[in-house]
């Protein structure tokens, strides 16, 4: 068209935003609840039960798994009723954008449990927030990427569409995995607690995340 690559470029920032919200659950999940030992101290106070359930896992190992199948089984049940959508907004717009802000909330949420030390209440807390978070990234994402093959009308623009969410794709992964390198420089600059350190950064990123 004649705008060439920019909107496809814009329209892979929201590729950027859901990988880097992405990264921070998926990959830093348990180092935040399972924390590892440095010097004899844990990395962050520990905030739930750290040893196996049934025999069979870890809290935060089941409250992962089970809100993973509950996105799965999610996933269709979206793409349905954004095919299905008659909104004015947009079929698939509609629900990113009903979804982008929450989507960014919870991601952030899920390192900010409520009550400091080890207790139940926070795995409460944590099993909530997984699966409400889940249901907004499937929300945002399901219509999401239904969009490529909507906004691409020919192999040349879909594959400009290809290339450029998987620029933003690895970009939001790359950046997500500055937190470690963010936290010891808060730490080291201000003063900050490891754990404040890491919320601040998790806070940032989710707010880059919701803007993009």
């Amino acid at each position: 068209g004649r705008h060439g690559l920019l909107p496809f470029v814009g329209w892979s920032l929201g590729q950027f935003g859901w990988s880097l919200v992405s990264f921070n659950v998926g990959n830093t999940l348990t180092y935040f609840y399972m924390p590892p030992v440095q010097n004899g101290q844990s990395a962050f106070p520990v905030f739930i039960f750290q040893g196996v359930v049934l025999g069979i896992a870890t809290v935060i190992g089941l409250i992962n798994s089970s809100s993973r199948i509950f996105d799965a089984v999610t996933d269709p049940l979206v793409a349905n009723l954004s095919d299905r959508s008659k909104s004015k907004l947009g079929r698939r717009r509609v629900f990113m954008a009903s979804s982008a802000l929450p989507l960014a909330l919870f991601a952030a949420l899920v390192f900010l449990p409520p009550v400091q030390g080890e207790s139940a209440a926070n795995a409460a807390w944590l099993i909530v927030v997984m699966f409400v978070y889940y249901w907004f990234m499937t929300m945002y994402v399901t219509p999401y990427t239904a969009l490529f093959s909507e906004l691409g009308h020919d192999s040349a623009q879909r594959l400009t569409i290809s290339t450029v969410t998987s620029v933003t794709w690895a970009l939001g992964f790359a950046v997500g995995n500055q937190i470690y390198v963010i936290k010891d420089l808060l730490v080291s600059a201000t003063g900050m607690t490891p754990l404040a350190a890491f919320q601040t950064g998790v806070v940032a990123f989710s707010v880059l995340a919701a803007v993009m």
